[in-house]
């Protein structure tokens, strides 16, 4: 886990210090109209098209079944520690476009990047290879045990934009959905038996998936959720899970 978190957080000081040097570069800097005008490096405008990079999202991840968080007894052995099972997403860039003259309507799109980490409370090991998932329990105490998913996603939100306050901001609500494509998955285990152990697989996951999404906010910090629409395995060939995430997108203005 020490070099999984190393390597996602080079991931993310790279990517945020590439996006940062490339607007420095850039000839034209935006400026955005409030009481004090202040200049976002980040962002670019082209008429009712407006273009930022960089960016940050973190937030925790589950599933659910049913429509509930607690999973049914057949299912008890795949329950999460929610306080590690973490979602890291890296917008690649987003796309705003203007709807309405005074820009209180808009739409936002653009590729992501989604580090999704379900960490098992239970002693499970998902078995690869197989039509159907199977998962078996342990007589091992691993002291990491989680499932990890690398997704390229995309939002499609419908975005609601209040009048400036007198501190310059305003309040944004958005609601819509979001369609993503998994890369890769692999489950990662940490034992004084057999010390790290990490095996690659699709684990019969479904390959695509979609749901509803919505963000509320001010200014530079906003609030997500998200609710996946199909299952997290392919059907009949493993458990009947849904994921679901919460969390703040940081470093990026609406």
């Amino acid at each position: 886990m020490k070099n999984t978190t190393y390597k996602i957080s080079l991931i993310i000081f790279l990517f945020l210090g590439f996006a940062t040097l490339s607007q420095a570069q850039e000839t034209d800097s935006t400026t955005v109209k409030k009481d004090k005008d202040i200049s976002i490096p980040g962002k670019k405008e082209n008429g009712r098209l407006t273009t930022f990079w960089g960016g940050l999202k973190i937030g925790l991840n589950g599933y659910g079944t049913n429509g509930k968080l607690n999973l049914p007894n057949d299912l008890d052995n795949l329950e999460l520690n929610y306080g590690r099972s973490v979602e890291v997403t890296l917008p690649l860039l987003k796309q705003r476009i203007q709807l309405d003259k005074k820009d209180r309507i808009r739409l936002f799109y653009g590729p992501e990047l989604n580090f999704k980490f379900y960490n098992f409370t239970n002693n499970v090991t998902l078995i690869p290879g197989g039509d159907q998932l199977v998962i078996t329990e342990d007589a091992v105490d691993y002291k990491k045990n989680r499932l990890h998913t690398f997704v390229l996603s995309s939002p499609l939100l419908l975005d609601f934009k209040t009048k400036q306050g007198k501190g310059g901001n305003s309040f944004n609500f958005a609601a819509g959905m979001y369609g993503g494509v998994v890369l890769g998955a692999n489950q990662k285990q940490k034992s004084k038996e057999f010390g790290k152990v990490r095996v690659k697989d699709d684990f019969n996951l479904n390959k695509f998936n979609y749901g509803l999404m919505a963000k509320v906010g001010s200014g530079p910090v906003s609030f997500y959720a998200k609710y996946s629409l199909n299952s997290m395995f392919k059907d009949g060939q493993g458990p009947e899970l849904y994921p679901f995430s919460v969390g703040i997108n940081i470093l990026t203005f609406d």
